[in-house]
């Protein structure tokens, strides 16, 4: 016993315990301090994305998508200005692919912002990401995070058959002598 009336090894107990449950309060801590974190660069990473998309949309692609696509012969369609502006569309999805494949943020909530604009870049894309698909050189390499986001259950879009589909409306109806 100790001059003061205490057991050495008692307190040498209480000592271990106090180290230990402080060391499991620090470890909580940093793993809620760690998930704030986490949280607070997804939410910066989607205002972000939020506004690249907006910027783009209202910058020509809303219009593109929407409006002078369905209207253009499949000559225009085939112009170079159009084949830039959709490689860059599959070019930003691909970078999404990516994003929501590697889990960066909350797929759902990019999701469910986003997939119509999603859709609409597949459907206008569909008969050359197909031949893309095909090609053994290209496919899967270059668009693998394109074919994961059309996947998803979310998206559900089938790329083969969108394309199939554009080929079967601009096939040049049947002569007839």
């Amino acid at each position: 016993m100790s001059a003061w009336g205490w057991n050495p090894e008692s307190v040498a107990a209480a000592g271990t315990v106090v180290a230990a449950v402080s060391l499991i309060v620090a470890i909580i801590g940093g793993a809620r301090a760690n998930r704030h974190n986490r949280k607070d660069r997804a939410l910066q990473a989607f205002v972000s994305l939020s506004a690249d998309i907006r910027d783009r949309w209202e910058g020509g692609w809303g219009k593109l998508l929407r409006e002078d696509l369905p209207a253009m012969s499949e000559e225009e369609k085939r112009s170079p200005e159009v084949v830039v502006e959709l490689e860059a569309m599959l070019n930003w999805l691909e970078w999404m692919g990516l994003v929501v494949k590697k889990e960066l943020f909350d797929k759902d909530l990019l999701l469910d912002t986003l997939t119509p604009v999603i859709k609409d870049i597949l459907r206008a894309s569909a008969v050359r990401l197909q031949a893309d698909i095909e090609n053994p050189d290209k496919g899967k390499k270059w668009w693998g995070n394109v074919i994961h986001l059309a996947e998803l259950p979310e998206i559900s879009f089938d790329i083969a058959e969108a394309a199939r589909e554009q080929r079967e409306k601009t096939a040049a109806p049947p002569v007839h002598d």
